[in-house]
């Protein structure tokens, strides 16, 4: 169900952003005096009654066109929202609004709430794709972030089609070199990130040609 969104402002300073509900439980304010101060927000466009608060219904506002699911909030009052658009839109304490989009690490898009990464799609799919998504389901996105490209599969039937890719992998030997000289052989990644120090995921990025920076060490698949 579409909401219409509201802006208070003092002056030209923005004080709070969001619902009638978001906005009179911010503010202590009762449905009364939400309703009244909306009269005289007319007045305030035009640069009247600078010194009071003033409520201005956001008539084109493009966060309005979007649907949005609460998905998490702190004991703070810090609120955090799947949007439909597959963003994520951040309130904080203050009223204020930042909406941000998800990344791409290591294949799968990520987003944060309350500073810790979380699996973005994940998210989008249980609040606009299939709601009792389940611990044995998995989200693939084919290509864009879009809810439209979201499968939802077993994870046994996805483990059974990366399974030879991901063997593939593994039964490769890789081999360890200093200064363009073999040093040292190892059957597998996980074995060799066990000796170098590093995630088995750097090995495979640089054996691979994906990883983006300098390589921390020379590996290569012989």
């Amino acid at each position: 169900m579409h909401e219409d969104i509201y802006a208070v402002y003092k002056g030209e300073k923005l004080i709070v952003i969001g619902t009638e509900k978001e906005i009179c439980r911010k503010l202590h304010w009762t449905r009364s005096t939400f309703k009244w101060e909306a009269y005289p927000s007319i007045m305030a466009k035009h640069g009247a009654m600078k010194n009071r608060l003033c409520l201005v219904k956001l008539e084109n506002d493009p966060i309005g066109e979007v649907e949005e699911l609460l998905i998490h909030e702190t004991e703070k009052g810090v609120r955090y929202y799947a949007r439909s658009d597959c963003t994520f839109k951040k309130i904080s304490r203050n009223g204020s609004a930042h909406i941000s989009k998800p990344w791409k690490h290591n294949e799968v898009y990520e987003t944060k709430i309350c500073c810790k990464p979380i699996n973005a799609s994940r998210l989008l799919a249980k609040a606009f794709v299939k709601y009792d998504l389940q611990d044995d389901e998995v989200v693939i996105v084919d290509g864009e972030l879009k809810l439209e490209n979201m499968k939802i599969v077993k994870k046994s039937d996805f483990a059974a089609k990366v399974a030879p890719r991901a063997s593939a992998h593994r039964t490769k030997t890789i081999g360890y070199f200093e200064d363009g000289k073999l040093v040292k052989t190892y059957p597998s990644s996980r074995k060799a990130a066990a000796d170098l120090y590093c995630s088995y995921q750097t090995i495979l990025d640089i054996c691979n040609h994906k990883y983006k920076r300098e390589p921390l060490v020379d590996v290569r698949y012989i």
